[in-house]
């Protein structure tokens, strides 16, 4: 079963400030949805939280929760590795 992949509006943005990610985010959009758990791309578990991980994509981490019930990766924020756990 393919899980569908949301991506929010600041997600969004980020992405258009940075033309050189998208071809890269697309292809691991494409993983998430086959399968959000893959050990093909960096994706890492986010200590003390359920159900909640990020990936990477050079020096930006983009985080996404996996809702099971529903079938649906929410990819909700992006920034540098400096910034994004604050």
């Amino acid at each position: 079963m393919k899980y569908q992949v949301e991506v929010s509006k600041e997600v969004q943005k980020i992405l258009k400030k940075h033309p050189d990610l998208i071809a890269r985010f697309l292809r691991v959009a494409h993983v998430l949805e086959n399968d959000p758990f893959s050990l093909n791309i960096d994706i890492k578990r986010l200590q003390g939280e359920e159900n909640k991980y990020r990936f990477r994509i050079g020096k930006y981490r983009f985080l996404y929760e996996v809702e099971g019930n529903i079938l649906l990766v929410y990819i909700y924020d992006t920034d540098s590795q400096g910034g994004i756990y604050k």
